[in-house]
C-alpha cells in the first residue's frame, strides 16, 4: 500500500502497531494481518525497514536502517515462512505464501539502493 492510501486513522493504526518514530515518513505498507488491520507489517520509510513480528518470533529487532541493510544477506527460512536479514535479523511473515513476494521486495529494494550508492560513489 502506498503511503498516499493511508488516510489519517490507518497511518496512526500504523505508527501506533510498528512504534514507529513520530518524525518518520512512511514510503509504503505491506499489510501482513489476515484481516487487514495494519496491525503487523513491514514499513518502508525513509529511515529505514520497520516491521513488527508475531509473539513467538525470537528476533527483538524492529528495525534496521538503509546503511546496514544495503550490503546485508536477505535470505528466506526453508522451515517456516519468515525472512532473515543478516547477521540475525528475522522478519515473521506467519504464512509462506507471504515468504517469496517479501523476500523479492527486500532483494529489489537492496538492488536499487546499491544502484543509488554506486551512481554517487
Amino acid at each position: 500500500m502506498a503511503a498516499a492510501d493511508l488516510n489519517e486513522v490507518r497511518r496512526e493504526t500504523v505508527f501506533r502497531e510498528m512504534s514507529l518514530p513520530t518524525d518518520e515518513h512512511i514510503i509504503a505498507f505491506l499489510d501482513l494481518t489476515e484481516a487487514k488491520n495494519r496491525e503487523r507489517g513491514l514499513v518502508i520509510g525513509h529511515g529505514g525497514l520497520y516491521w513488527k513480528n508475531g509473539f513467538f518470533i525470537g528476533s527483538k529487532s524492529t528495525w534496521n536502517s538503509w546503511d546496514a541493510f544495503v550490503d546485508a544477506k536477505v535470505s528466506t527460512d526453508p522451515n517456516d515462512a519468515d525472512v532473515w536479514i543478516a547477521p540475525s535479523i528475522q522478519i515473521g511473515l506467519g504464512d509462506t505464501s507471504r515468504q517469496a513476494p517479501v523476500h523479492r521486495l527486500l532483494v529489489e529494494s537492496q538492488r536499487v539502493l546499491c544502484s543509488l550508492r554506486d551512481q554517487q560513489a
